[in-house]
């Protein structure tokens, strides 16, 4: 993925999209911010351009692997990564076609994954 990619970033809890959206910007990314999946959702059901998607998995209402599952269908080939800090739901992140981004994880290792 090159420098400037359009990031949806899913993150309920609002210290973690405000470090998130801090660093995807150091990066050089253009980060947008949806709190839930519902609102992520909707988001995709714009016209909105993003290229990435970087959820996390646990989140009210809708779990990020649900989540991922519909965008799946409405953004088909979009790239989604879901971020988790439970290495016993890797395998659900993987069977859902995202990529899993094991917490806590580091500036580089967030580069490498983008």
């Amino acid at each position: 993925m090159s420098v400037s990619a359009r990031v949806l970033v899913v993150e309920d809890d609002v210290a973690n999209q405000q470090s998130l959206s801090a660093l995807l910007t150091q990066m050089g990314h253009v980060p947008t911010v949806a709190g839930r999946g519902d609102d992520a959702l909707r988001l995709l059901d714009t016209e909105a351009e993003l290229d990435v998607i970087i959820s996390d998995v646990v989140m009210p209402g809708m779990s990020g692997i649900d989540f991922a599952r519909r965008a799946r269908i409405m953004r088909p080939g979009m790239p989604i990564v879901l971020v988790t800090g439970n290495s016993e739901a890797i395998e659900s992140v993987l069977a859902s076609g995202a990529l899993a981004l094991l917490k806590p994880f580091s500036p580089e290792t967030l580069r490498q994954v983008l």
